[in-house]
């Protein structure tokens, strides 16, 4: 993932943009080698992982679903877009309808 995500010095950098390069570069180092008691805290992980998706990979992900034996599939942004138009089109609908059942109430009031 952290290759995938543009290696070392470029995630460590993002990872703590308020360290020194070399101490973020040591850092992230020290948490890649299985010698070292360094390691990622959950939140450093999920940031690497989304780092590596927005690389195009979905490595962390595929991982954990192996390990927990689930299955998944990346949604495409296309995908996703599709999704949101669909609930946005749905919930506008229902909204047209509840105004236009407000306006026939109001309007037996006055006849």
């Amino acid at each position: 993932a952290v290759q995938a995500a543009g290696g070392r010095k470029k995630v460590a950098g993002a990872m703590w943009p308020t360290l020194k390069p070399e101490i973020s570069y040591a850092r992230i180092c020290g948490c890649l080698s299985a010698d070292k008691a360094d390691k990622f805290s959950l939140d450093e992980v999920v940031a690497v992982a989304r780092m590596a998706r927005d690389a195009g990979s979905h490595v962390v992900l595929q991982y954990l679903a192996d390990e927990l034996g689930y299955r998944i599939e990346p949604v495409s942004p296309r995908d996703e877009l599709g999704e949101a138009l669909d609930r946005f089109n749905l919930r506008s609908d229902e909204l047209l309808a509840a105004i236009a059942a407000v306006k026939r109430a109001n309007l037996r009031k006055v006849v």
